[in-house]
């Protein structure tokens, strides 16, 4: 039972996950702020 319940858990979290890519996707949410890990940021990169 305890293994379902981490199964359950973890779907559940991933589905939480997508949900502001879908809303910025479909156009309801404007605009996603970026995680703040500075090692994500690389200024000489172009997205």
């Amino acid at each position: 039972m305890a293994r379902r319940r981490v199964i359950i858990g973890l779907s559940m979290l991933g589905d939480s996950m997508g949900q502001p890519v879908t809303l910025y996707q479909t156009g309801i949410i404007p605009h996603l702020p970026d995680p703040p890990v500075p090692s994500l940021y690389q200024p000489y990169l172009g997205s």
